[in-house]
């Protein structure tokens, strides 16, 4: 039987973690006018991925963005974001968040630049085997400072529990040779300036969709120049191209009275 690739689909927006003032607490409110801000656009959240800051969380604040985020979301999909360097780690918080009902996980590789082809392979064989929920695979540079060769995620993809696969690795050739490749998972965009260039995936996970996400869904449904053009002003505008491109979203989304506070990890 394959794989519901089908079921994932559309806007996916990877959630930035709104903090209290402080930035000791997850602001609840924040994250229930964020999610409620989104519903009509997406057909999922992602939860403490790295617009969410996943890898400065700590153990409780990250656990609190899962359940708030659960909470709120209602029928609409919840994946959670485990950004851990060590493989026992990301089963720790993994097996905490199985009883918040969440839909599924979004697993990067181990971090490390001396981390091997192998020891990614064997990471993602290991989560796999010892967790009960869809896996989306999350394909970056930026945080682990490693990237998953083509060859390797082709057999990641066929472990029974990976149902997705967010592209990050700032290849748009790599996404297309994914697309191309006939996998039974979803693949998604993660950078917004290669959205036309990757017409044809099955959605965005992109940190653009957590202030506009109407703008990203437009873009996904029909793609065009213009669009393009439209979404690569906005985040050169607003600063969604730089390092702490999270900082930013917050900043507006503070300003357009969304979360109370722009607060980083």
């Amino acid at each position: 039987m394959g794989k519901p690739a089908n079921m994932y689909k559309g806007i996916m927006p990877p959630l930035v973690t709104p903090l209290c003032a402080d930035g000791s607490t997850i602001c609840e409110r924040s994250v229930e006018r964020l999610v409620e801000s989104l519903r009509p656009y997406v057909s999922g959240y992602i939860a403490c991925l790295s617009s969410g800051e996943g890898w400065k969380l700590d153990d409780e604040q990250w656990h609190n963005m899962a359940r708030f985020t659960k909470k709120y979301a209602g029928a609409t999909p919840v994946f959670v974001g485990i950004m851990r360097p060590v493989t026992d780690d990301v089963l720790r918080l993994a097996h905490r968040v199985e009883d918040l009902g969440v839909d599924g996980l979004a697993i990067t590789s181990p971090f490390g630049e001396t981390v091997t082809q192998d020891e990614i392979l064997s990471h993602y064989h290991k989560v796999t085997s010892a967790i009960d929920l869809p896996i989306l695979v999350y394909n970056e540079s930026a945080i682990s400072k490693n990237s998953t060769d083509f060859d390797v995620l082709m057999k990641i993809a066929a472990l029974d529990s990976v149902v997705a696969i967010k592209e990050s690795s700032g290849s748009i050739a790599l996404t297309q040779k994914l697309m191309k490749a006939g996998l039974e998972v979803a693949i998604f965009q993660g950078w917004e300036h290669f959205c036309l260039k990757s017409d044809g995936v099955d959605g965005y996970v992109m940190a653009l969709a957590n202030v506009e996400p109407r703008m990203c869904l437009k873009m996904f449904e029909t793609p065009t120049l213009e669009q393009q053009s439209e979404i690569i002003n906005f985040c050169d505008k607003n600063g969604l191209f730089e390092d702490d491109w999270y900082a930013a979203i917050k900043t507006l989304l503070q300003a357009r009275g969304v979360i109370a506070h722009c607060a980083v990890a």
